[in-house]
């Protein structure tokens, strides 16, 4: 009980060091038994989550959750509340940093977009690449979705904001940390997403 008390103790201070932002976002999260249930996100903070849940595991409970628009999170079960529970997010700084970016976003609305992203129609893709850094060094990563513009990226390694990156043959550099990766914005528009494809996945997909 011990460990669960202080548990509680650290959502409480992560309460007034971080802001909570009110969403709803559907999830998944997986019990420590393997089993996966549905749930929904009330309310969430760099430092815990607040699930709707008709299924809530018990206080102490280490539980891997998934959230759409945000990714995995993991973390303690802190507390039951009404129709849900609340867990404690365990993570390292890094992978904390790039949440409080995520959520400052959506408080601000999604309006830190860059005008080109909002402009562009954006295509969800699932494409395994090179990305290529100023240094000479190439990571893999996958294109998780692209327009005419840029191009969002899973990669396990962060290039740091503003550096020149380049995938297949489109140059760029990076203007966001997301949760699973990167967000590139092209130096040069392609003419036609026919040709960005070429240029960037090396081929023709269907879109």
């Amino acid at each position: 009980m011990g460990t669960v008390f202080k548990a509680m103790g650290e959502l409480m201070k992560d309460k007034r060091r971080y802001p909570r932002v009110p969403l709803e976002l559907s999830a998944r999260f997986m019990s420590p038994d393997g089993t996966e249930h549905e749930a929904t996100v009330r309310d969430i903070s760099a430092g815990g989550v607040a699930f709707s849940s008709e299924t809530c595991p018990e206080i102490g409970t280490h539980v891997i959750a998934y959230v759409t628009d945000i990714g995995r999170l993991e973390g303690t079960v802190v507390r039951h509340i009404e129709g849900g529970y609340a867990i404690e997010i365990d993570c390292p700084p890094s992978k904390r940093e790039r949440l409080v970016e995520r959520l400052t976003w959506h408080s601000s609305g999604g309006q830190t977009k860059d005008a080109d992203d909002r402009r562009h129609m954006r295509v969800k893709v699932d494409h395994h690449a090179c990305l290529q850094l100023a240094d000479g060094r190439e990571i893999e990563c996958t294109v998780i979705d692209m327009s005419l513009s840029g191009a969002s990226l899973e990669v396990n390694a962060y290039p740091p904001i503003g550096s020149i990156v380049q995938i297949g043959r489109m140059r760029g550099h990076v203007v966001r940390h997301h949760p699973t990766g990167i967000a590139v914005k092209f130096d040069n528009i392609p003419p036609t997403p026919g040709s960005l494809s070429t240029r960037l996945l090396g081929t023709e997909p269907h879109i």
